[in-house]
């Protein structure tokens, strides 16, 4: 996540990969006071095929997503090279950009680089964490409240995650969590389930 501290407003150059260009943007320091949630949301996002994760990064953009790291899990079909993967992450980061100055947000939100559910895990060091399985977990209004600083969600890939890889959750410390009774698409479930969170936390108000 890109922090702006200065008072009024702050002009930072972004490097988008070290084959992009640098480019310029403003955000005005109110409005980040102003507009940006009081919970800090990082999506682990399985690996879809196609263009889906564009979608998510554009509209969790929007709702106010702190971070998002396209993870590997062992149903990703869509498994990009190093090289292939930069350059998604240079694509990922001008859709993330684009949607914040969009949506009004005050930080453009972290594109982390893609990594693997058990690194992901490993380095998770968010208040809660929370995987959303169509196996069926508990009720998300059991696990937030608006004192809640950050959560960390876990959606995965097309075909779910795996039984072994809800176990790593849990056994990390994590919760299990369903949205509901309806199976939703890769590319529904974190726009639902961060939704969700921003209103039992209060900052949909």
């Amino acid at each position: 996540m890109t922090e702006y501290t200065q008072e009024e407003a702050v002009f930072r150059m972004n490097e988008m990969g070290k084959a992009g260009r640098p480019f310029l943007f403003i955000i005005d320091y109110k409005r980040e006071r102003n507009s940006e949630p009081s919970v800090k949301v990082t999506l682990y996002q399985g690996v879809p095929k196609s263009s889906k994760l564009e979608d998510v990064i554009q509209k969790c953009t929007e709702l106010g997503i702190s971070a998002i790291c396209p993870t590997l899990t062992n149903r990703s079909v869509s498994r990009p090279d190093e090289k292939s993967a930069k350059k998604k992450k240079q694509r990922y980061e001008k859709i993330a950009l684009e949607a914040a100055q969009q949506s009004g947000r005050g930080i453009v939100p972290e594109i982390m680089d893609m990594t693997s559910l058990e690194k992901a895990v490993k380095n998770d060091d968010s208040e809660l964490k929370i995987l959303f399985y169509e196996g069926g977990g508990e009720s998300l209004k059991s696990m937030i409240n608006q004192d809640i600083k950050s959560v960390s969600i876990y959606i995965g890939p097309e075909g779910g995650f795996e039984e072994k890889e809800v176990e790593l959750i849990k056994a990390s410390g994590g919760k299990i969590a369903s949205l509901g009774p309806r199976i939703l698409r890769t590319q529904t479930a974190p726009v639902a389930a961060l939704t969700a969170i921003m209103l039992l936390s209060n900052n949909l108000e």
